[in-house]
């Protein structure tokens, strides 16, 4: 809950990822998450402190599970991945875990990692105290990697303009690239 207080007040889903992760750093004991951003590519690492990683392989996928629905519910989008790496072998589910992601899953890597276009970081955090008040209400539900913006049109529209009072408010162009909708 925190956590989740800390992200909502963030403007973009990049400053929302590294307040997350900067937050964990210091509750977690067996892993550390990371976002990195290479070229056009980013991608969020589960990075184990132990030398060998085994101790909490489970706690490692969940985290980048729930880190994922979580940034896909922040922008009110899912975010589309371009592959995940999972370290170990595949398991007999491993279609599951494909379809879970709706991308490939690559076995036998270093560290639990999902990669995707770096544009989408710049996306703007468009969730609020309210929202978060909604988010938790439906909890586990809403962090499903397929995330839908179950609100109206209307109520996205008002949460970019709620997002942006700080600031000159947006252009109708402005909001609708935010909610990828036309004019």
């Amino acid at each position: 809950g925190q956590c989740c207080r800390l992200l909502v007040q963030t403007p973009t889903l990049c400053e929302a990822m590294r307040t997350g992760f900067r937050y964990f750093h210091g509750q977690l004991d067996e892993f550390v998450p990371r976002l990195r951003v290479e070229h056009e590519l980013a991608s969020i690492s589960i990075v184990p402190r132990a030398a060998d990683g085994a101790p909490g392989e489970y706690a490692q996928r969940a985290f980048l599970f729930l880190s994922f629905g979580l940034a896909s519910w922040l922008a009110a989008r899912r975010i589309p991945l371009e592959r995940v790496e999972y370290r170990g072998q595949a398991p007999a589910h491993a279609g599951d875990v494909d379809r879970l992601f709706q991308a490939k899953v690559a076995y036998g890597r270093e560290q639990y990692r999902l990669w995707f276009h770096a544009r989408w970081l710049q996306l703007p955090q468009v969730q609020n105290t309210q929202s978060l008040r909604e988010f938790f209400g439906q909890a586990p539900a809403n962090l499903v990697v397929k995330y839908r913006d179950r609100t109206s049109v209307t109520d996205r529209i008002r949460r970019v303009l709620r997002s942006r009072l700080h600031d000159e408010l947006p252009s109708l162009e402005e909001v609708a690239r935010t909610l990828a909708l036309t004019p």
